[in-house]
């Protein structure tokens, strides 16, 4: 059946305005629409990488995916973390969850999806935290890595080597219209710095092995989404940067359906009763994350770091 002119239309400019978006926006459209072989270029990512790569995976994996770890089987030695199903949640999945501390401040209950997600980096965390390696990059199972990531790894896994440490380096940018301010030179092309006042996101980052066992340290139980209990420096005292340009790209070339978030449109309402103390504990998170913003640029500049 002939596509309509209507069709036919959207298409081109789809087309011709994505792939004209700035920086690594329409350099990814652009390896999108010429039809690169995501495979292989996942496999050429992974050559050039020396460090673990750990794929967080749903349970309903889709072929794409399916195909990225049999070429990553055969090039580098990782591990797969099998993701947790929101719809098999069980008794002690529930006991991670501090329910009690989310409503004393007034949020609004997580959904199952929401837990099952963080229930599955979690798993990756722990792996993290009693394996051997001092850095590790976790991938979610629906994302796509830009042809640089292994020249980025290599100069993360050399500057932590070279004793300038951090805990979490987000390898994708959420927020690409919020200020950035760099802060750290890793190598040509490549700086670390903070999103203002912070990111969101958990498509891909390197941890390392430290910090992954203080953030679980920190956090026993499960009070936040994941995002925000990676993201949030201000609450769990980790040393976190993002990268200035993003390797990570949220959404597979292949389209493929993340099962992690079919459970969003369950989530329960909030207590309207717990409004005040909700918007208490969110006025004491946006002054923390400001005061905290600040003392880690300033720092970052009194120690000569800033890029």
């Amino acid at each position: 059946m002939e596509k309509s002119s209507l069709y036919r239309t959207y298409k081109f400019f789809r087309y011709n305005l994505l792939r004209r978006l700035p920086g690594d926006w329409g350099r990814y459209y652009q390896r999108k629409f010429q039809g690169l072989d995501a495979k292989a270029e996942f496999e050429e990512a992974l050559r050039r990488s020396n460090g673990k790569i750990c794929i967080d995976l749903g349970a309903n994996v889709g072929l794409y995916t399916k195909k990225m770890a049999s070429a990553a089987k055969r090039v580098i030695a990782f591990e797969i973390f099998a993701g947790t199903d929101w719809r098999d949640l069980n008794e002690e999945d529930w006991a991670l969850v501090d329910r009690e501390s989310r409503d004393r401040e007034g949020r609004r209950p997580l959904s199952d999806g929401m837990i099952a997600c963080h229930l599955s980096h979690r798993k990756a965390l722990e792996g993290v935290a009693t394996g051997e390696d001092e850095l590790a990059a976790v991938f979610e199972d629906d994302v796509t890595l830009a042809p640089e990531i292994g020249g980025v790894l290599d100069a993360l896994k050399r500057l932590y080597a070279s004793g300038w440490k951090y805990d979490i380096v987000f390898l994708h940018r959420q927020s690409m219209d919020k200020t950035y301010v760099p802060l750290k030179k890793v190598d040509d092309g490549i700086r670390l710095g903070i999103t203002k006042y912070s990111d969101w996101g958990a498509q891909g980052y390197v941890i390392s092995k430290n910090g992954a066992g203080r953030l679980l340290k920190r956090f026993p139980k499960i009070v936040n989404r994941n995002d925000h209990t990676l993201h949030a420096y201000w609450e769990s005292g980790l040393n976190v940067f993002s990268l200035e340009t993003p390797v990570v790209f949220d959404g597979n070339e292949a389209g493929n359906h993340s099962f992690l978030q079919e459970a969003a449109d369950s989530r329960p309402s909030r207590n309207l009763c717990k409004l005040p103390y909700r918007a208490f504990s969110n006025l004491r998170e946006e002054v923390l994350k400001r005061v905290y913003y600040f003392r880690k640029v300033r720092k970052a500049k009194n120690a000569g770091d800033s890029a």
